[in-house]
């Protein structure tokens, strides 16, 4: 979930709650002056700060209920994930910025909830009436999300919430501690200090977090968040080759390019075209950039990892008429490859050459043994004006980086008999519940490369499963 994202849903329910605020206010306006006037309490003044503070807590309930039950989708059925920091753990696992941003979004989400709920009634001025009540608009929340299928019922989400009230009622205890201090009242700094310790955990959780993977030789791969199955059954085909010896593997390292090496590849290839970046015109994302000339003419979304891009030049779609240019489906090697390198693309020449039909053509390099090597795929689209329309480049360079110990993989069909592994993956993206799972049979393992988050092919072992009926694989980390 991007922040541009979380602030179109903000915006796109603000309306709504700018209505409920001032209804709010209005209403207990209107009570307060009936009230005064039955029971003749004319002097007494209208408790101005408490309807405004009442307003936009309820205002701003609404915000969110409308951002997080009113703005997805229904799912089949009504699913609950209770187990505690989970999504911490595939946040870690997957290195994903988004799953961290999510969380901090979750906590973040619950501070002017922590915050406002004290100035509206005096028994939330307490710490444990604010935090009580900051757990049940969570647990409504999430309860209505998993009742009506409009979302995943989370034991993380409560505990992301709650902490995200206590950092904001340590905020009320700073403004009340500020205000006596102006209006020369007592001052509780033991009170005060004592509701800052949920921010300050917070805080430094996730910079110990940070650190411990900054520090991390290696980056994280998602079939390292291994689980146990101790109710499944698992065994192998008897043909299955499982051999007991250990070996070592290269590892090699990809390199990750930063915002400027993006800019300056993006640069290269405009100016291949006779054109110019705009480098106003650039978004750059948690994984790829987006660049586009200065006429928008031309398009390039570039991959962090590994400097992959695919290239998009819109006036060799379409002429000034508005009709389609036509492609060559007949075009020599020779010819594809001289309109691909005055893009300023090099194509290697043991790559093999592929006619994909319909103008597209594709260049593919498998992977050698050779220390530094380049594998992948260059495919495009080719016009009859020697011109290329559209390109995807794919071709991965690597370096050798270390050599490490492997499992063998006998060791590696115990673990799986263990029920030690991630999950079963399925080539369709079908979700298969390990709950209710009790038959594994293990068809082949291979030897396979992953990228991890830093930019490493690890080694992994890529099984073969017969799940129940239901083809799938299950990756198992291969380092020692």
């Amino acid at each position: 979930m991007q922040l541009a994202y979380v602030m179109r849903l903000a915006k796109q329910y603000m309306a709504l709650g700018a209505i409920g605020m001032f209804a709010a206010i209005l209403v207990m306006v209107l009570f307060s002056l009936l009230y005064q006037r039955k029971y003749d309490l004319k002097d007494r003044k209208l408790a101005w700060s408490n309807f405004v503070a009442t307003g936009l807590l309820i205002g701003y309930l609404i915000i969110v209920a409308g951002a997080t039950l009113l703005s997805r989708g229904r799912y089949e059925t009504s699913l609950a994930q209770l187990k505690l920091f989970e999504t911490y753990q595939e946040a870690w696992y997957d290195a994903d910025m988004v799953g961290w941003r999510n969380l901090v979004l979750n906590i973040l989400m619950f501070v002017p909830i922590g915050f406002l709920l004290p100035f509206t009634l005096k028994p939330f001025r307490k710490w444990w009436m604010t935090y009580i009540g900051g757990f049940i608009a969570t647990f409504l929340i999430e309860s209505t999300q998993y009742i009506f299928r409009c979302g995943v019922f989370q034991t993380d989400d409560l505990l992301n919430n709650l902490l995200g009230t206590m950092i904001g009622y340590g905020g009320f205890c700073i403004v009340i501690l500020i205000k006596n201090s102006i209006l020369h009242r007592n001052v509780q700094w033991r009170r005060t200090i004592c509701s800052q310790i949920p921010l300050v955990v917070t805080v430094i959780s996730f910079l110990t977090i940070f650190c411990v993977y900054q520090a991390k030789e290696y980056g994280n791969l998602s079939c390292e968040n291994i689980n146990t199955y101790k109710k499944v059954s698992i065994t192998e085909i008897p043909t299955l080759d499982v051999s007991e010896e250990e070996k070592e593997i290269m590892i090699r390292k990809l390199h990750v390019y930063s915002k400027e090496e993006v800019l300056e590849l993006a640069r290269s290839i405009f100016w291949q075209t006779g054109l110019q970046l705009n480098a106003s015109d650039s978004s750059f994302y948690d994984t790829r950039a987006t660049l586009y000339s200065k006429n928008r003419q031309v398009a390039i979304w570039v991959n962090y990892q590994g400097g992959t891009f695919d290239y998009e030049n819109y006036s060799q779609q379409y002429d000034s008429h508005g009709n389609p240019i036509i492609v060559d489906a007949c075009a020599t090697r020779q010819r594809v490859e001289k309109a691909v390198k005055e893009l300023g693309v090099t194509v290697p020449t043991n790559a093999t050459f592929e006619n994909q039909g319909n103008g597209y053509y594709k260049f593919n390099l498998e992977q050698s043994e050779a220390k530094d090597t380049a594998a992948g795929f260059i495919t495009c689209c080719y016009t009859v004006n020697d011109m290329i329309s559209t390109l995807h480049y794919y071709m991965i360079e690597t370096v050798s980086y270390k050599k490490c110990q492997m499992y063998s993989t006998q060791e590696i069909l115990q673990q799986l008999k263990s029920g030690r592994f991630f999950k079963v993956e399925t080539e369709a993206e079908e979700q298969i519940n390990m709950a209710k799972v009790k038959k594994i049979v293990v068809e082949s393992i291979q030897q396979n490369l992953l990228l991890d988050s830093k930019g490493y092919f690890r080694p992994v072992f890529h099984c073969r499963v017969i799940c129940d009926g239901i083809e799938g694989y299950i990756d198992v980390p291969a380092k020692k």
